[in-house]
């Protein structure tokens, strides 16, 4: 397959490049484990070039990672060492990840934050929900609403798709690790 335009944003490009590479290392959720890597890249200009992978570990874990950093701005180095999006199976060939955003701390080290669907629309310019159906997301909201927490998470935002479907776990990467750091870089 020939690599495929998937998203302009910002000065961003995201391709699918349609192939797939083997991956060994510890999962998100903190499991060592191998398994296939679907790969997407991302670039902005001459400065920013990473290669994200749809991670599908052999023991079932499912993530979306930067695979390669590049010679990218030190901001979006942090995304060669960690903040993951984690993605869960649910039922009905469906799944879900959370919608949490890359803020920096200190330094070019950034961590994981809630957010809200108010904060998103300002950073994306449009509103979160129909930006990722645009991508074949099912539903976008509030833990609660879409999947009945009651916990300390219920009013953390998610996104619901179909479990065939990588763009919007790759989008949703961009969206929530990519872009808040590009705005915070200016890069």
């Amino acid at each position: 397959m020939e690599e495929q335009l998937v998203l302009e944003l910002d000065g961003f490009k995201i391709f699918d490049l349609g192939t797939w590479r083997p991956v060994d290392g510890q999962t998100a959720k903190r499991n060592n484990s191998a398994g296939q890597a679907y790969e997407f890249r991302v670039t902005k200009g001459r400065k920013v070039e990473l290669v994200l992978g749809e991670v599908l570990w052999d023991n079932r874990d499912w993530e979306v990672k930067v695979l390669e950093t590049g010679q990218s701005p030190e901001g979006y180095q942090r995304l060669g060492h960690g903040l993951r999006l984690g993605v869960d199976r649910l039922s009905r060939g469906r799944a879900v990840c959370e919608v949490r955003v890359a803020l920096l701390k200190d330094g070019a080290w950034s961590n994981m934050y809630k957010t809200t669907l108010e904060e998103m629309r300002e950073l994306l310019g449009s509103p979160l929900p129909s930006f990722l159906k645009r991508f074949g997301a099912i539903d976008v909201g509030r833990k609660a609403d879409l999947l009945g927490e009651t916990g300390n998470k219920r009013n953390e935002l998610c996104v619901i798709f179909e479990d065939n479907n990588s763009y919007v776990p790759a989008v949703t990467f961009f969206v929530t690790r990519i872009l808040p750091i590009s705005k915070l870089w200016r890069v």
